[in-house]
């Protein structure tokens, strides 16, 4: 039995399988835009993570100086592992969206609108320090967070289809 005969179509033609083929309940264009905006979700988080390992590292440096007096050296300390617990949290919800990024599961991208609005508030409250201080605030950060937090209620208001029309 030849190929062609075997599958219906020529071997060139042959298309792989992918598991699972499309979110379950979603017509083929809303599983497609619900992976790209889990998958461009997932990615930002894991960047924003490497990010947050990033300034816990600094914070780490300036503290192995041992430069700074004890009440300081306390608050870069705390600031220090707040950096990495951010950028647990961004691992753990940056990967748990790309493992969903074929399914439906609401919980994955309701973790990453907590996470971003969380960062938004610390973002604000950093903004109001640095006013006081003629700091700087991330505008990419908050750029970054706001799209986060827009694919994610996009993906979230994908409507399935009736049973009925998915065949």
């Amino acid at each position: 039995m030849s190929d062609q005969q075997q599958y219906g179509t020529a071997p060139w033609q042959r298309q792989t399988a992918t598991w699972p083929p499309q979110a379950p309940g979603l017509s083929p264009a809303d599983a497609e835009r619900s992976r790209r905006h889990r998958t461009m979700i997932g990615v930002v988080l894991l960047v924003f993570a490497a990010f947050a390992l990033f300034a816990a590292g600094l914070q780490a440096l300036l503290l192995n100086k041992g430069t700074l007096d004890e009440d300081t050296s306390l608050e870069v300390l705390i600031t220090a592992v707040g950096y990495v617990v951010e950028a647990l949290l961004y691992t753990g919800f940056g990967i748990w969206n790309l493992a969903a990024r074929k399914g439906t599961a609401r919980g994955p991208l309701i973790g990453a609108i907590v996470i971003a609005g969380l960062a938004l508030i610390m973002i604000g409250i950093n903004a109001i320090q640095a006013a006081g201080l003629h700091g700087s605030v991330s505008i990419a950060g908050l750029g970054f967070n706001v799209l986060v937090i827009s694919r994610a209620v996009i993906a979230l208001r994908l409507k399935p289809m009736p049973a009925q029309q998915l065949h």
